[in-house]
């Protein structure tokens, strides 16, 4: 057979089924967030996992007033994936846990996913080195979705979008990244002498959640009665 070596159908276009995106946003107001930064790193840590890194005593990190112009930010943001990219109908956000992560040298996070919650995001507030790990987003395939032929990949996968089984995402100093919690994320190991260090926080939409129509809606005020 003919060696493969370039498109027969260089024009044929690859339409995107069914794409999962995430969404990142900037905090504009660098002076402001150095004052919120310095906040977020003299938090008291837990003692961690050997191999996991720490999260802060405080998981709910976004509710102290020193954050308070930041946890607007946060809020707008989801609210803004979840009207733009997810068509959530939602009157607005609420905002669930959310806690500092620090990854020393070797240390990582499993790939993962979020329960109990509807969105997800990570905020990056410090600097970061060419060597910060990212992001890591995985490919999940449910056995009904999934051929039972296992074809051998070429190596040159990374260059087609479509045949990735993993993506990342870089740091970003005062960046904020958000993405559907069911979406399987992790950290790779941290390769760097410098602490990897952000805030994550997860949400769900307010006062109500799910189609009453379709008798699977979560009525907040009536929960509290």
């Amino acid at each position: 057979m003919e060696e493969y070596t370039k498109p027969h159908f260089p024009n044929a276009k690859v339409e995107p089924i069914f794409p999962t995106g995430i969404m990142t946003f900037k905090y504009e107001n660098s002076l402001e967030m150095n004052q919120m930064s310095y906040f977020l790193k003299s938090q008291p840590l837990n003692p961690g996992v050997d191999g996991y890194g720490k999260i802060s005593e405080d998981t709910y990190i976004l509710d102290n007033p020193e954050l308070s112009s930041l946890k607007e930010f946060i809020t707008k943001a989801f609210l803004d994936y979840a009207k733009i990219v997810a068509r959530i109908k939602t009157d607005g956000i609420a905002l669930l846990q959310s806690w500092i992560s620090v990854k020393l040298k070797g240390q990582m996070h499993t790939p993962h996913q979020h329960s109990n919650s509807m969105l997800s995001g990570v905020f990056y507030f410090d600097d970061y080195d060419i060597n910060s790990p990212p992001l890591s987003f995985h490919k999940e395939i449910n056995a009904m979705n999934k051929s039972s032929l296992l074809p051998n990949l070429e190596e040159n996968y990374n260059e087609s979008d479509f045949a990735q089984h993993e993506r990342y995402f870089f740091p970003q100093k005062n960046t904020f990244v958000v993405f559907p919690s069911y979406l399987t994320h992790g950290v790779p190991p941290n390769p760097s002498e410098r602490p990897r260090i952000s805030l994550a926080v997860n949400c769900i939409s307010s006062n109500t959640f799910g189609s009453k129509s379709n008798l699977a809606e979560i009525d907040y005020d009536r929960l509290k009665k």
